[in-house]
């Protein structure tokens, strides 16, 4: 018997389902992982609790199940929860999770840019948002430089777990069109002038596998999509 296997990293818990070919459920695993607040409207978690609940998630969920039988593997996770890497690729700090509001006053200074970029918020009048990630890297260089100028990579917990599960560093073409400001029409380069106190977006990656990018009907088994992957806090490189 064949199987496919879906993974969510929601906002309390991964859960790790086993489904058949025919999307009926065979298993459910759920494994709950901590939240701290250390101030008002701040809410942290520690990536090492992701990989350990996936872990215990999976294992369960696929006991006694012959993996070559496992067809195929998607995995979700919440957006805008952030994550500083150092350049092996081990967390920082504990991670920003996407209701943390810390970033409020960055986020402001962020709509005060006049970019065409933003004009996916409202058509340049919408509201940017704390809970974003670059608010929050921003808000990352103006209160914990050490731990900017230290990582070489500011992604979110998606770009984590496919990291994590792939080698490979990619975003979501829906993360960086959105919610990251980079342009993905034309030649995938970015549109968002900011403040001197974030660096453009440098390094690109192939999406992992030949799996098609999220939000883009292509396939890159007939052409290698290049996507932005992160922000960092090096000089921007062509």
């Amino acid at each position: 018997m064949s199987y496919v296997l879906g993974i969510d990293g929601g906002t309390e818990s991964l859960r790790a389902c086993l489904f058949d070919l025919q999307g009926n459920l065979v298993r459910h695993e759920a494994r709950a992982y901590p939240t701290t607040h250390p101030q008002t409207a701040w809410a942290e978690q520690n990536p090492s609790d992701w990989l350990l609940c996936l872990g215990e998630a999976v294992r369960a969920v696929c006991q006694n199940v012959d993996p070559e039988a496992i067809k195929a593997l998607s995995i979700d996770t919440t957006c805008c929860t952030v994550v500083a890497l150092d350049g092996n690729a081990q967390p920082l700090r504990p991670a920003i999770l996407w209701m943390d509001m810390r970033a409020a006053q960055q986020a402001r200074a962020v709509s005060n840019v006049d970019d065409s970029a933003l004009r996916v918020n409202g058509a340049g009048t919408g509201q940017v948002s704390a809970e974003w990630m670059i608010p929050k890297a921003l808000w990352l260089k103006e209160n914990e430089p050490h731990v900017y100028g230290a990582a070489k990579t500011i992604c979110e917990y998606q770009d984590y777990m496919n990291f994590y599960l792939t080698g490979r560093m990619c975003a979501s073409i829906n993360n960086v069109s959105i919610r990251w400001w980079v342009l993905t029409s034309t030649d995938v380069r970015s549109l968002f002038a900011r403040p001197d106190s974030l660096t453009r977006a440098t390094r690109f990656a192939r999406s992992p596998g030949t799996t098609t990018p999220s939000g883009v009907g292509r396939s890159t088994s007939s052409q290698s999509w290049e996507l932005p992957t992160f922000w960092t806090s090096g000089p921007p490189t062509s």
